[in-house]
């Protein structure tokens, strides 16, 4: 038996409705913090109420009528609530691969958010996609749609393309949304290999990569050429390059001229760490000389993957980030970004010292040795 007392705090405030010359009385339910919950109507009341009325006990309603109603009115808000959490419920089953789905689009620049349906009580799911990958999601929902049989966009699924920046969103009702995002996640990957074998081979780099190097520096230099840490390396590289042609750039504007010719670590700090957070790559100013209060000397701007990989950093985006006269318009694709790589032997970015913040590194420090350090 569903429970019709108020909780604790909750409470039904009760007033005629306006400007309608009929018997009617209107019962909303309040939450503690006085938010609308549930709407109700009750009609032909037995005998007149006050205009307004609040109250916190179903007992302090005198009219039976109404107070039957107001039972009905908590019954329904905890019939809709239940049916809610198993509409979430079934969604999170059928999509059991949302978060690596979402993080998945966030490399190609695209967003993928939930929403409740008021009406229907079920999830909306939206997908938004820049200009850059608006049509790769497109075609990829009209590959769904031919691979389920659809001939058309069924009623449920709205796409709409703005007219100024041609960024795409696309919602989808529950019913649909269960189909087709599992369907979206076993797509293959940027390269042609599917979600799966790409997370095996991260596993299998993540698991081999650091034992393999530190084996390759007991090598003479014959052994090191032979040595299975080159072909990691180059898996690790090929993984990096694809998915950066798979990231459309999205900087925020003001990134544009704000590293200023005399720039310190702290500017460099602060900067690449907007990039990193719009963009995934992390980028490093590897510096000569690491001292107790500063770093200093000659710099190199580096690219630095999953495993610490150091490539020289390319294209636009260092001029971008400089501005002035000259400077690019745009700061380039991440696959633009992505030089040779920038040390011999395999030395990572772990090897370099570095001071508190995870984008400034030297070669020298103190000590004469490059160590991990802190300041």
């Amino acid at each position: 038996m569903v429970a019709t007392k108020l909780p604790a705090g909750w409470s039904i405030h009760i007033k005629p409705a306006a400007n309608i010359d009929i018997n009617l009385d209107v019962l909303t339910l309040l939450d503690d913090l006085g938010a609308e919950r549930q709407v109700g109507f009750a009609a032909g009341r037995s005998e007149p109420s006050p205009s307004e009325l609040t109250v916190h006990r179903l007992g302090d309603i005198r009219s039976r009528a109404l107070r039957d109603r107001a039972r009905e009115l908590i019954r329904t808000h905890v019939d809709r609530i239940a049916t809610v959490n198993a509409n979430i419920a079934a969604y999170t089953a059928a999509v059991p691969e949302f978060d690596q789905l979402t993080e998945r689009l966030r490399r190609t620049g695209c967003t993928i958010a939930t929403s409740p349906d008021d009406n229907a009580l079920t999830l909306i799911t939206t997908l938004a996609a820049p200009a850059p990958a608006a049509g790769t999601l497109l075609r990829q929902l009209d590959a769904w749609l031919s691979s389920a049989g659809l001939a058309e966009l069924p009623a449920g699924i709205t796409p709409e393309l703005d007219d100024d920046t041609l960024a795409l969103t696309i919602t989808v009702d529950q019913a649909h949304a269960v189909e087709f995002l599992p369907w979206l996640h076993r797509q293959p990957a940027p390269g042609g290999l599917d979600p799966a074998t790409v997370r095996a081979l991260r596993e299998i780099l993540a698991y081999n990569f650091d034992d393999e190097r530190a084996d390759y520096r007991l090598q003479d230099k014959d052994g090191r050429q032979a040595h299975i840490l080159n072909n990691l390396s180059s898996v690790a590289r090929w993984l990096f390059t694809t998915t950066a042609a798979a990231t459309p750039v999205q900087l925020p504007a003001d990134l544009r001229g704000a590293l200023p010719a005399d720039f310190t670590a702290a500017h460099v700090a602060s900067i690449m760490d907007r990039v990193h957070d719009a963009t995934g790559f992390r980028i490093v100013c590897v510096w000569d000389y690491h001292s107790d209060k500063q770093f200093d000397g000659h710099t190199e701007f580096a690219v630095v993957d999953e495993f610490g990989q150091l490539y020289e950093l390319t294209g636009n985006l260092l001029g971008w980030l400089r501005g002035g006269p000259g400077a690019p318009a745009c700061p380039g694709s991440p696959a633009s970004w992505i030089g040779e790589p920038g040390t011999e032997d395999h030395i990572t970015a772990s090897d370099l010292a570095r001071g508190q913040d995870p984008y400034n590194y030297a070669i020298d420090t103190d000590s004469g040795k490059s160590t991990a350090v802190t300041r």
